[in-house]
C-alpha cells in the first residue's frame, strides 16, 4: 500500500523486560528492540531509514505502575509529573544517545528491487 518513494513511520513500546499490566491493558502483544522491529520490517521489504529509541524518563514510571502496582491505567498524578517534567525528559533521550526508551520509532521506506540487468 506504500508508495514507491512513501515512508513507513512506526513508534511501537520498546524494552521487553517492561512488558506488564499496563501494555495488556492497552492491547500491546509484546515490546520491541531496534533489531526484532527491524527484521520485521526487513521481511516485509521495509528498508530503515532511520531508527531510534525513545523517552528513556519513562521507564521508572512505567515498571513501577504495571510491574509493581499492576496497574491498568497511568495514574493521573504520574502524568502530571511527566508532563512537568517533559523538558527534562528530552535532555535525558539526548544524555542516553537515544539508546534506551519507552517506544522505538522507526522510519522505513519501501526496499528497492535489484534491478533485472545485475542479477545474474
Amino acid at each position: 500500500m506504500l508508495n514507491k518513494n512513501g515512508r513507513l513511520i512506526v513508534l511501537v513500546p520498546a524494552v521487553t523486560q517492561l512488558y506488564n499490566s499496563l501494555d495488556k491493558a492497552l492491547g500491546h502483544f509484546r515490546r520491541y528492540d531496534k533489531k526484532s522491529l527491524q527484521a520485521i520490517h526487513a521481511a516485509n521489504g521495509i528498508e530503515t531509514l532511520h531508527m531510534q529509541y525513545f523517552n528513556f524518563a519513562a521507564i521508572p514510571g512505567w515498571w513501577f505502575s504495571g510491574a509493581i502496582l499492576h496497574s491498568k491505567i497511568i495514574p493521573q498524578s504520574l502524568l502530571n509529573v511527566y508532563n512537568f517534567m517533559v523538558p527534562v525528559a528530552k535532555f535525558l533521550d539526548y544524555l542516553v544517545f537515544r539508546k534506551i526508551g519507552i517506544s522505538v520509532i522507526h522510519v522505513g521506506s519501501p526496499a528497492q528491487p535489484i534491478p533485472k540487468s545485475m542479477v545474474t
